[in-house]
């Protein structure tokens, strides 16, 4: 299987996100840094600042799954407060990401030197 650069970023961009987890604002530097490195246009920087929230979500998930299933939870309400929990992580990350994605894309277009291309 080969990994494009879109998938490597937003991979970097969720290890990123994960080692800043003690922030709130952690999805949204992870998906500046994706967009930082993709270097695309506005629309796929927000694209892969969106993925790489997903990615850096995956791991969360696999706990909130793995405790609903171990039963450390109470049975009755577990299955709503997991589907609940893993809609809100997702959405949370995803659209983080994706305003850190334009935000990285933002500064990239920024900081770029006149005349030199995308």
């Amino acid at each position: 299987m080969m990994t494009n650069s879109r998938t490597l970023n937003a991979l970097i961009g969720a290890i990123v996100t994960f080692g800043l987890s003690f922030t709130v604002v952690s999805p949204v530097i992870g998906g500046a840094v994706a967009a930082w490195l993709g270097a695309g246009d506005k629309f796929d920087s927000q694209q892969v600042g969106a993925l790489s929230g997903l990615i850096a979500v995956l791991p969360i998930v696999l706990v909130v799954v793995l405790i609903s299933v171990t039963g450390l939870g109470g049975f009755s309400a577990a299955f709503v407060l997991v589907l609940f929990s893993i809609g809100f992580l997702v959405a949370f990350f995803s659209i983080l990401g994706a305003a850190g994605g334009y935000l990285g894309w933002y500064l990239l277009k920024d900081s770029r030197i006149p005349g030199q291309r995308a």
